[in-house]
């Protein structure tokens, strides 16, 4: 994966957190300093995190075999890893965010892949193996994330973490494949987007992202009104903050904005990439109140709990009017 053209960590735009802060925080060995440190990367809404526990051997053996595996396929074949539930394979231009959200009219530029906690649809053994592994890496270190952010904000967030151990969450993993984007799409400000600008409505998104080969930056962050590059930098995970984190945390923590963008003029070529984002959400039946501050406030009255299954039917719907 050295040939990648990854952006230094001196030039990340976002702090960068070592896993290893992240777990001395829950253990209560940490100084105040990383603690304050953990805090303020929160409260800007993205951050990065290294030394996460998977190492880049690890990251190009999965992403080349998810690719390679189902590249390989007929569509045929394709169509079979597919399922009534949102696990699966979905091909190129059968999802967009962009039509969902009413932002613009271009479908999702990448095919997707998307592995839950009760598994999906595997092609073979090794497929199966590798993802439940990562899946299962990623769950931990959300986890872990999840009760540092507890302790550095002094938030209590009730029963979605048990005994100070567990975290009554789950994890939607999804592998984006962005294809070549093609020239009539290729041009200067304003720029298309091959994903379009949304929140998460999760807790918090772990997103290993790989660069275009051509160096471009797609990821963007939508920072005091400007669209800020999220760049990929090597050996690390891209963390932002949904919805649900945000009201839990009474606005000390906002979910930002992203899109991912189409390259500028004459930039076509080598503007393929992977993604793989790691949706850490609550249990469909976790209750919470929505604050009356919140733009999804018109769900539910703030004082009335509802579930996050509950809030996540009536917070799709309503986003677009948002």
């Amino acid at each position: 994966m050295a040939h990648l053209p990854w952006t230094a960590a001196s030039d990340a735009p976002f702090a960068i957190i070592d896993f290893a802060e992240v777990v001395s925080i829950v253990a209560g060995d940490s100084t105040e300093s990383t603690n304050e440190r953990l805090k303020t990367a929160a409260g800007k809404g993205f951050l990065y995190l290294s030394n996460y526990g998977v190492s880049m051997d690890e990251m190009a053996t999965l992403v080349r075999t998810v690719q390679g595996d189902i590249t390989e396929m007929s569509e045929e074949q394709r169509a079979s890893l597919a399922d009534d539930s949102l696990a699966g394979y979905r091909p190129l231009g059968a999802e967009s965010t962009a039509k969902l959200l009413k932002t613009g009219s271009l479908d999702d530029l990448c095919w997707k892949y998307t592995w839950l906690e009760t598994g999906g649809p595997a092609p073979n053994d090794l497929f199966k193996t590798i993802m439940q592994g990562y899946y299962a890496k990623m769950a931990a270190v959300a986890s872990t994330l999840l009760k540092a952010l507890a302790k550095v904000l002094d938030v209590d967030l009730g029963a979605l973490i048990k005994d100070d151990k567990s975290v009554a969450g789950r994890g939607v993993l999804r592998f984006l494949n962005y294809v070549p984007v093609p020239e009539e799409y290729c041009h200067d400000e304003p720029r298309d987007v091959r994903m379009g600008a949304h929140p998460d409505l999760d807790l918090l998104t772990l997103l290993y992202q790989e660069p275009c080969l051509n160096g471009v930056p797609s990821l963007q962050a939508r920072i005091d009104d400007s669209w800020v590059d999220v760049p990929a930098v090597q050996d690390t995970l891209v963390i932002n903050f949904g919805e649900v984190f945000t009201m839990l945390t009474n606005q000390q923590v906002p979910a930002t904005y992203h899109r991912v963008v189409c390259p500028g003029a004459g930039q076509a070529k080598g503007s393929e990439r992977v993604s793989m984002p790691f949706f850490y959400e609550p249990d469909p039946k976790y209750k919470f109140s929505i604050p009356e501050w919140s733009k999804f406030a018109v769900v539910g009255a703030a004082n009335d709990k509802l579930t996050f299954g509950e809030f996540i039917q009536s917070a799709i719907a309503i986003l677009p009017e948002l």
